[in-house]
């Protein structure tokens, strides 16, 4: 079974860069292209199944962020952006992961978020939690450096303790 994916970003090249990635990949479908999050609502809407969003977060008009929090019951959100500050924000409203660009094909991130979401998609919320700390804890290895982050409490008071 294919997973079927839409990508959403305001930048055509970071769209083609998605297109070709997932086209390397036997598990995943794309199936539309968007260049705003409008856009990507309206088809949303249809019966069109969509099973993951790769997500812009700075876009004109919506941002992907404003964008998700406007989709009731969304798919799997992996975000890819070029900004760091919104990555906490992004695992509040349960990303499957976060993909700072440039996104190479041989980035061990993009091989380890297509196994993450296609691992936690018939997951439930206390099933997906470790999953979303693994990858959690991708990102903070990436935000460590400059933020001195060192470890993370969560609500359920598991720490996670950054080497």
């Amino acid at each position: 079974m294919k997973i079927n994916c839409i990508a959403v970003d305001d930048e055509p090249l970071a769209i083609e860069v998605i297109e070709a990635y997932v086209d390397r990949m036997d598990s995943l479908n794309l199936v539309g292209k968007f260049r705003n999050a409008i856009k990507a609502h309206e088809f949303l809407q249809t019966d069109t199944v969509v099973d993951v969003i790769f997500l812009d977060i700075q876009m004109p008009k919506l941002t992907g962020i404003e964008f998700l929090k406007t989709i009731k019951n969304p798919p799997k959100v992996i975000f890819t952006t070029a900004y760091r500050e919104h990555a906490l924000e992004g695992f509040d409203l349960e990303v499957v992961d976060y993909l700072l660009k440039p996104i190479s094909f041989e980035n061990i991130a993009f091989n380890n978020t297509v196994f993450l979401m296609d691992a936690s998609l018939s997951m439930n919320k206390s099933d997906r939690m470790p999953i979303l700390k693994q990858s959690l804890y991708r990102l903070l290895q990436f935000m460590r450096a400059e933020d001195e982050i060192s470890a993370v409490i969560f609500s359920d008071q598991a720490e996670l303790v950054l080497d």
